[in-house]
């Protein structure tokens, strides 16, 4: 039905007719294409711009759900220069942080980004989000409090890497 471009890859979007429903392909992992005499017209119903409104990236859901952050006043100014999604709703606060509300079907994608921001972002709602980041940090921290005798990193080369 046609083409989303997100975080620097193309998109193929349209029906699977193994999946009996909309899909999304990722254009560089298509490897090998075979010309078929089968037609898909499209829906005439279809809307690729409503079909991705309430996503945050390029995934959808099938929820709905307002997901609510509370931005460091360190990074209210990049948070506000940028429209990251049709639905966001942008407050700044007198101490400077921002608030930031936004109506999603899923939370997977802007949970990424969320943790981008680090210590300058907190989550305010849904409390299953909070949560999932809460679990998510945890185990980050579990992997940055191993002591050098715990944990198993690889070695890095002794040489020097070569230039492309």
């Amino acid at each position: 039905y046609g083409l989303a471009y997100h975080r620097g890859s193309l998109y193929l979007v349209g029906w699977s007719p193994d999946h009996g429903e909309i899909r999304h392909w990722k254009v560089d992992r298509i490897a090998e294409l075979h010309l078929e005499e089968l037609r898909f017209p499209p829906r005439e119903d279809f809307d690729l711009k409503k079909h991705l409104a309430s996503s945050f990236g390029i995934f959808r859901g099938s929820g709905r759900v307002r997901v609510e952050i509370r931005f460091s006043a360190r990074v209210a100014r990049y948070v506000e220069e940028s429209k990251w999604h049709a639905s966001q709703r942008l407050a700044r606060q007198k101490d400077g942080r921002l608030l930031a509300a936004f109506e999603l079907d899923h939370t997977e994608e802007i949970k990424h980004w969320i943790l981008s921001f680090g210590k300058q972002a907190e989550v305010l709602g849904p409390a299953q989000l909070r949560e999932e980041i809460k679990e998510e940090l945890a185990e980050m921290g579990g992997i940055y409090a191993q002591t050098k005798k715990t944990r198993r990193v690889s070695q890095a080369p002794s040489h020097p890497a070569t230039p492309l």
